[in-house]
């Protein structure tokens, strides 16, 4: 992944920059909703189990598309927004769930929080967080 240095996370100025970038993001406070489940195709016997959305999604994709435009604003290169899929993921498994419609399950998303996933030890550690403001 661009800016990392083996397991010693990120560099500095990345994570910097990537904190500039977070700070300007514009994007009013909306409310998310998952009203779908089910597994996403991925290696044999590993498959993500996840919710996901259809308009219920759309504040995610205005908070993506702005936060990917502040990153190249301060010189990073996020992959592109056309392979973005809000979900949510809740596990892995096995076997593999056909997608099927469930109850919504949504919230108010009130806040950008900037977070360090741990290669391959399901830890993570926060680095950030900026209300959302627009």
């Amino acid at each position: 992944m661009y800016g990392f240095r083996g397991d010693e996370g990120p560099a500095p100025l990345l994570v910097e920059k990537a904190k500039v970038a977070a700070a300007n993001v514009v994007v009013p406070p909306f409310r998310v909703a998952f009203n779908r489940a089910g597994s996403f195709a991925n290696k044999k016997d590993d498959y993500p189990f996840v919710l996901m959305g259809e308009d219920g999604v759309v504040g995610l994709l205005m908070l993506y598309r702005s936060l990917c435009m502040e990153l190249r604003r301060v010189g990073l290169r996020p992959k592109a927004s056309s392979n973005f899929t809000p979900h949510v993921t809740l596990f892995y498994d096995r076997r593999r769930i056909d997608e099927q419609a469930i109850e919504p399950i949504y919230w108010i998303v009130r806040k950008l929080i900037l977070v360090l996933s741990l290669r391959g030890r399901t830890e993570y550690v926060s680095l950030g967080e900026w209300p959302l403001r627009g």
